[in-house]
């Protein structure tokens, strides 16, 4: 069975990738002369050598095994900004000097010890040397494309992709931060999201059963159109439909509204666009600032929106009235979440 890897983040930073130069300086910090018979030098030097070079790349392999165990929305992540091909042939550039590196130790620690003179020995020596340092520094580029890898991986939010989530969207100020922050209390926390300047929301909702979803906000990613999004963002984005969840859209129908109707509208297309297999609900808030009119105004509009938008459902809110929002999300969760 495949190992779960819950905290990326947590593993990536016991992961020290060095880089060539930083080897090559290890080496040279240790390198001396010692007492003892020749051929015994000789052999220590290329001991030496390959213990630095060995010890400093066994991260690689650490590396490689969590990328092996990782859930498809981190890779979502990390294929933002890096290639899964070159992080395979880099870590297999890696590889491959490692076994070199085991092989010309014991090649020339062999021949160095059937060696006819002191001008012999010298010369394996300083060829093995040059040899394993030489195999490393085809890597020198490898090395450093994967410890750029791993300072992001670093920074991953602490996202659970194997716990059942609310992705909350919606246009600015239409009170996504008031209902996370109500449904999930005191357990917010925000965390980095990689490769932008955003962050993400974190929180946790118990459901009356007892059961705890995840509730997340992305400020600054779902609330605006994908013309305005880079591609960074929009790969970001992307990495969303890898959860299991579905979406619960706020609008705001307010006259103090950040934008129109229509563009909020536009939005809920392009998060479909670009996550594309999740379940959006909507959320009308601050129904509280409306009259009977406006009301009807608003349903009629979505109504003749809802066969362009497919979302499951919509329900008007308040965020302020705290129990039945609770109540509602209950009800959401229950019937378009725990049942898929």
């Amino acid at each position: 069975m495949k190992e779960t890897i819950m905290d990326p983040a947590g593993f990536a930073k016991e992961i020290q990738i060095p880089l060539y130069n930083e080897i090559l300086e290890k080496i040279k910090s240790r390198y001396q002369k010692k007492g003892g018979k020749e051929y015994e030098r000789e052999i220590m030097s290329i001991e030496l050598v390959y213990n630095v070079i060995n010890s400093k790349t066994l991260s690689v392999l650490k590396l490689e095994k969590l990328l092996k165990n990782l859930h498809y929305f981190y890779w979502g992540l990390i294929e933002v900004n890096y290639d899964k091909k070159k992080i395979y042939e880099s870590i297999k550039c890696i590889k491959k000097s490692r076994t070199l590196l085991k092989k010309f130790w014991i090649n020339y620690r062999n021949e160095i010890l059937a060696a006819n003179n002191s001008k012999e020995m010298k010369s394996l020596s300083r060829e093995a040397r040059g040899r394993m340092i030489s195999s490393i520094k085809k890597c020198s580029k490898s090395l450093e494309y994967l410890r750029n890898l791993v300072i992001t991986m670093s920074s991953f939010p602490g996202l659970d992709p194997y716990r059942k989530t609310l992705i909350v969207a919606g246009p600015p100020n239409a009170g996504k931060s008031t209902i996370v922050s109500t449904i999930t209390n005191a357990k917010t926390k925000i965390a980095s999201y990689p490769f932008t300047t955003k962050d993400i929301i974190i929180g946790h909702f118990t459901l009356d059963n007892g059961q705890v979803i995840q509730v997340i906000d992305t400020p600054g990613l779902l609330d605006r159109n994908i013309n305005e999004m880079n591609e960074i963002e929009r790969k970001a984005i992307s990495a969303l439909k890898y959860l299991d969840g579905l979406i619960l859209f706020l609008m705001d129908p307010s006259k103090e509204a950040y934008m129109n109707l229509d563009k909020q509208i536009n939005i809920i297309n392009d998060i479909k666009s670009i996550i594309l297999n999740k379940k959006i609900i909507l959320l009308i808030n601050k129904i509280d600032l409306l009259n009977e009119i406006e009301i009807k105004d608003i349903e009629k509009a979505i109504n003749e929106s809802a066969n362009k938008l497919n979302f499951e459902a919509y329900y008007k809110i308040s965020a302020l009235n705290k129990k039945e929002l609770i109540d509602l999300i209950n009800n959401i969760v229950k019937s378009n979440l725990l049942a898929s």
